[in-house]
């Protein structure tokens, strides 16, 4: 194992491997596993939405209890993800993850067979502590090499890419068949299956690259609470009312634990979150790179639909149906699979800034498109196209940048908390959009809402992407802890 003066040292840890243990420790396995774990993931969080009106007709549900059902998802996942990833950096991120993915599958059949309101949100709490990127990250750092290490960010950062559109239109398209909402549940159990049987032969994380330290309980508590609350503050504020007490409570809890946990983690002897010997900066530019993606993402999945079904008559809309609506989402297909090589060739010839700057400029164009030229239905087809190529390029990026960055012993942990604020800046997202556009209160937005709207996330994405990576952004990839 790592002791604590290891993990504390300036000193490289890179370690020599031969290509025949490579192929011994199955790094394409791992890849696999890895890819497999983000889709799950997106396969709950997404693709349920466009069935709440149906699980609501059809179990008489509240709005309250419809907020409930889809807020215990990102609560659990919360709560979870810091103890169930440290846990894996310390005894092994196998041991972890096969139960995590029991507890996933379980959770997705009683969703499969739910019939109210409790076992609902028994399975989204179960399936929310099961999210299992970071476990995959953590046992394929302890194996692959820098070049794979790049490699599996860029595949990851594709195939979320991809599988969030189709898992959008999956939803529409069950629904316009008219399937039962509990369909959902039954591919989301079939993913957990395949998890699980990709997981049984993979090898488990050596012991020489686990850190000899003990759980960091009051930090793996304190991180649970203080997300947890920020996260259901930021859901039920626009239902609940953003001055009502439970909100101003909920808010005031986050705060104060927050503040708490940060001098917690710089007086404990191993904190939950450590980053010696890492390059900080990178860790950083990464996780800017991924929540940045994901401020635009969720920003682009709402407008867009919003934007088509509404009728001709408001100067901007389509009159679309339900999967009509989301159709031009999928050439996010199309500009992924270009963004993959294009991001590639770039990071490897000039280092993590061009395609960061590069891909960013892409992204504010095709915002402002959307939000200046929208009234040829082809035209939102070729921005979200153009969008895919660049957005994606950074995503992939932000993968490949947090996974050189941190160590073998806590690289799960750094995912695991990338996951968490994932999940918070697409709140915050949801919450400020729909906010904005008002859609219950019976009257449409007006033409200069939805272009301000496309605009304020065109800044966004010139905000984390251009300026970040030109001031920020490191000119090269460094990964001192890679296998070689």
């Amino acid at each position: 194992m790592v002791s604590n003066k290891d993990v504390g040292s300036t000193r490289s840890t890179t370690t020599q491997v031969s290509p025949q243990r490579a192929k011994a420790d199955r790094v394409p396995l791992l890849v696999a596993l890895l890819v497999s774990t983000a889709v799950a993931s997106d396969i709950q969080s997404v693709s349920l939405s466009p069935m709440v009106t149906t699980i609501t007709t059809d179990l008489s549900l509240s709005s309250s209890q419809v907020s409930w059902i889809l807020n215990a998802y990102l609560v659990a996942s919360a709560i979870g993800v810091g103890l169930t990833s440290r846990l894996g950096d310390l005894i092994g991120h196998r041991k972890v993850l096969l139960p995590i993915l029991t507890v996933g599958l379980l959770g997705a059949v009683i969703g499969a067979f739910a019939n109210g309101f409790l076992m609902l949100v028994i399975a989204r709490c179960l399936t929310g502590l099961a999210i299992a990127p970071g476990l995959g990250w953590g046992l394929l750092r302890a194996r692959a090499t820098a070049k794979q290490i790049q490699s599996a960010g860029m595949s990851l950062g594709t195939a979320i890419a991809i599988a969030t559109p189709l898992l959008l239109l999956l939803g529409g398209v069950l629904v316009t068949l008219g399937a039962n909402w509990h369909a959902i549940f039954w591919i989301t159990a079939a993913a957990y299956a395949a998890m699980f049987l990709l997981a049984l032969p993979a090898p488990e994380t050596p012991a020489t690259v686990r850190a000899r330290v003990k759980l960091d309980w009051p930090g793996a508590i304190g991180l649970g609470i203080w997300l947890a609350a920020l996260l259901l503050a930021i859901s039920e504020g626009g239902s609940a009312g953003w001055g009502s007490p439970y909100i101003l409570t909920l808010l005031a809890v986050s705060v104060v634990v927050f503040a708490g946990w940060l001098i917690q983690q710089r007086r404990a002897p191993a904190p939950l979150m450590d980053f010696r010997n890492m390059d900080v900066r990178q860790m950083v530019s990464g996780f800017v790179a991924i929540l940045g993606m994901i401020a635009v993402s969720f920003g682009l999945y709402i407008l867009v639909p919003v934007m088509l079904q509404a009728p001709v008559e408001t100067g901007y809309g389509h009159q679309a149906g339900l999967l009509a609506s989301s159709l031009p989402l999928i050439m996010m297909l199309p500009g992924s699979l270009i963004a993959a090589p294009l991001g590639k060739a770039l990071l490897v010839r000039w280092g993590p800034r061009v395609p960061m700057v590069v891909g960013g400029l892409a992204t504010t164009v095709a915002f402002l498109g959307l939000s200046l030229f929208h009234d040829a239905l082809w035209l939102p087809y070729l921005w979200v196209f153009i969008y895919g190529i660049g957005a994606v390029t950074c995503y992939n990026l932000g993968w490949s940048m947090v996974a050189a960055a941190a160590r073998k012993d806590n690289t799960s942990i750094m995912f695991g908390v990338s996951s968490a604020g994932q999940g918070i800046i697409a709140s915050i997202v949801n919450a400020v959009i729909l906010s904005v556009l008002n859609l219950g209160s019976g009257t449409l937005p007006t033409a200069s809402v939805i272009g301000w709207l496309f605009a304020g996330v065109a800044i966004v994405a010139l905000v984390f992407f251009v300026l970040f990576g030109l001031f920020v952004v490191p000119k090269k990839l460094e990964d001192r802890h890679a296998v070689s």
